[in-house]
């Protein structure tokens, strides 16, 4: 592990500064609204109705509170975003072979589920990281994405785990999935007669059982399994089963468990679009 000695330190120096960082701006803010607490328990709050001083009371404890999320979510944050930042692209140009492209944090990734029709298009997609590399002749790309969608006070989940596109043309449109129904704009599925898993096609159209198979098989694998063939493309969607967890500092031990999760996605990647292919 010494070829990572120098990794470790920039990891450790990237996390120990944006530690620093999230605690300096809670300590400001913590601050100010304790000096603004303080200022209205002398001077403003002895002359208000009971009935406002209780009011005042609950919305305090609420902003304590809500501050104490905020910083606990960006706390955990920061730990992810070391990895993906300097880990995670420098474990994949040492111990991989062949040619892969990596961005972290990638943005404008919605026309991704737009074009695979698996989830709402009105989604959107906060993407951690996006690989690209070749299995066998097929360019993949694998992100490691969340889709949700907001009404401006709730949030809403669509999908949370990996999802990989192959540049690669069954001829046909269909979707094999666990859960759901398609959302492929101006198409219209027919579901399938299938006992453990949905399968959508047009106007009844045959669909090979080893797209089925594939389907079935990765669900033995993850709670949600999604797979859509649109031309060009083929949009697989795993979920369920946690990568990457988060990292307080970084070790050997961490190091040889990033490289284990790399290499089970690299392997799945390569292992579906041969079984969807193969004749």
């Amino acid at each position: 592990m010494d070829k990572y000695s120098d990794l470790i330190e920039r990891h450790n120096e990237y996390q120990n500064k944006k530690s620093a960082d999230v605690n300096r701006i809670f300590l400001i803010v913590l601050f100010v609204l304790l000096g603004l607490t303080l200022f209205l328990l002398l001077f403003l709050l002895p002359s208000i109705t009971p009935g406002t001083k209780i009011a005042f009371y609950i919305i305090g404890g609420i902003l304590y509170f809500v501050l104490l999320l905020v910083y606990i979510f960006v706390s955990m944050g920061t730990n992810e975003k070391a990895l993906f930042d300097l880990t995670l692209p420098k474990i994949l140009s040492l111990e991989f072979t062949g040619s892969f492209e990596y961005a972290s944090y990638p943005k404008k990734q919605n026309y991704i589920n737009q074009k695979g029709g698996l989830f709402t298009r009105f989604a959107t997609a906060d993407v951690r990281f996006k690989m690209s590399g070749m299995a066998g002749d097929t360019l993949f790309t694998l992100l490691r994405k969340r889709l949700f969608t907001s009404d401006g006070r709730n949030q809403y989940t669509h999908f949370d785990g990996i999802y990989i596109v192959y540049q690669y043309d069954l001829n046909k449109v269909f979707q094999v999935r666990t859960d759901g129904k398609p959302h492929l704009k101006k198409t219209k599925f027919e579901r399938l007669d299938e006992k453990d898993i949905k399968v959508y096609t047009l106007d009844n159209a045959f669909v090979d059982s080893r797209y089925i198979d594939t389907a079935q098989e990765l669900h033995r694998e993850f709670k949600k399994v999604y797979i859509s063939s649109v031309t060009g493309e083929v949009h697989v969607a795993l979920s369920g089963k946690k990568y990457f967890n988060r990292l307080k500092t970084l070790n050997s031990t961490n190091i040889r468990n990033v490289i284990a999760d790399t290499k089970e996605l690299i392997d799945y990647s390569k292992n579906i679009i041969s079984q969807l292919t193969s004749f």
